[in-house]
């Protein structure tokens, strides 16, 4: 609504319909419930103000609505086979309406893909509408890690940072002497690329087109979902996912992302001087951890949000959950031993070594599950400056790094520069915060 005067009217129905809203954890997406419900309201309310319900004839109305978001002044009439003082008119209105809402205001995320189909089911159930697909909506309810994605003006170059932490097995640990011994080589291997080249070796050197415009192609794409068919929908939106451009740019993000969770276990990194051709098996690790982490990455996952014009939501909806993130250890070996909450600190120190000792594999599973910990705490503190390295000792080196860090800004994005995690402080990272 808009204020005139001293009461509230409807905006335009385009307008509304060119809200655009997010909840990044949506469990099973009760916040998005109740903003179709809020916004078919506030639409019905809309389009009543305007003008655009009008009866055709006495078996038939119009509902004159705008196409999509944002609203390019075409018109699309929705005919609905009842005059308005029918009984039943209500109820079919609301069907048309909820189904524009969610097809072009509401986005959801989540880690677990049994909420995710919650999810979709409850507003699939909230239309009203049977003739609906349940696959309607699988391009705005999506399985990821609303936490942990690439942005296109990151993604070009190295990310040194990534490899700068420990490996969850003490800082004296196999597995944190492994990653030092990577950072060190990565680090020694960037002053002399960027001599040679000019510049980052770009994970685009091999593609015709930049990120910004590979993400345009994959917008455009997206944006014809909007006014296909019901039945068309679907075929297009898997073709999309196979599509050069999408594909390109999720392997290469993917990538960006892996080496922030790489471990020993991944097998060897993928260096700079590999960072614009990488081999075979290590993309092939790269798409493995990033199955495992679930990265989302927002530009590409929901291009007609990140737009010119548009770098994101209008809202952001939802109850994270309140999870401190460090490795908990009555958490962990509590499914192996129900009495463990109940030991005091030597005593779980001593029972945790009969079990490592019983079981196979678990010590391993330990360490794994603390490394994993420290990878996330390692994102959350550098994953918005991931190339603040020393590149050589003295002028030569602040003036290497100077200009790169020149060229990494005529990158070109579509997100908020000072992103993400500037308010998380010094404490353990904790989900709701972040």
């Amino acid at each position: 609504y808009k204020r005139q005067g001293d009461r509230l009217v409807p905006r335009p129905p385009d307008e509304i319909l060119a809200l655009k809203v997010a909840e990044p954890a949506m469990g099973s997406g009760s916040f998005l419930v109740a903003a179709l419900r809020y916004l078919v309201a506030a639409l019905h309310a809309a389009l009543e103000h305007h003008g655009r319900i009008v009866p055709k004839s006495e078996r038939e109305t119009v509902v004159t609505l705008p196409f999509g978001a944002p609203a390019r002044g075409e018109l699309h009439e929705e005919p609905l086979p009842l005059p308005p003082e029918d009984e039943r008119f209500p109820e079919r209105l609301r069907a048309v309406l909820a189904r524009h809402v969610v097809e072009r205001c509401l986005y959801g995320v989540d880690r677990n893909p049994m909420a995710v189909e919650l999810a979709r089911l409850a507003l699939w159930i909230e239309t009203l509408d049977p003739e609906l697909p349940f696959e309607y909506l699988d391009h705005k309810l999506k399985v990821g890690d609303s936490l942990v994605g690439c942005w296109l003006h990151l993604v070009e170059d190295y990310p040194a940072r990534a490899l700068e932490r420990e490996g969850g097995d003490g800082k004296q640990g196999e597995r944190t002497k492994w990653l030092k011994e990577r950072f060190n080589h990565a680090k020694a291997e960037l002053p002399g690329l960027l001599h040679a080249q000019g510049g980052a070796q770009s994970l685009f050197d091999s593609v015709s087109l930049p990120p910004a415009d590979l993400v345009a192609k994959v917008r455009e794409r997206f944006d014809a979902l909007h006014d296909m068919s019901r039945e068309d929908r679907e075929r297009a939106y898997q073709e999309l996912l196979g599509s050069v451009e999408y594909r390109t740019l999720k392997t290469r993000m993917d990538l960006w992302c892996a080496l922030w969770f790489w471990t020993p276990a991944d097998g060897e990194p993928v260096m700079p001087r590999e960072w614009g051709d990488p081999p075979a098996d290590k993309l092939a690790a790269a798409a493995v951890i990033a199955e495992r982490e679930r990265f989302f990455h927002w530009e590409l996952e929901f291009p007609d949000v990140f737009r010119p014009g548009q770098p994101g939501f209008d809202a952001v909806l939802g109850n994270p959950p309140w999870d401190v993130a460090k490795p908990n250890s009555q958490e962990f070996f509590s499914r192996h031993d129900p009495l463990y909450r109940t030991y005091n600190k030597t005593e779980a120190l001593r029972v945790q070594e009969r079990l490592f000792a019983a079981t196979p594999g678990l010590e391993e599973e330990w360490t794994r599950y603390q490394g994993r910990f420290k990878a996330m705490t390692n994102w959350v503190r550098s994953g918005a400056k991931p190339f603040d390295v020393t590149l050589g000792g003295g002028k030569a080196g602040r003036e290497l790094a100077a200009g790169w860090a020149d060229r990494r800004a005529g990158r070109a994005h579509l997100a908020h520069p000072d992103h993400p995690f500037r308010r998380q402080g010094s404490a353990d990272p904790n989900t709701y915060k972040l």
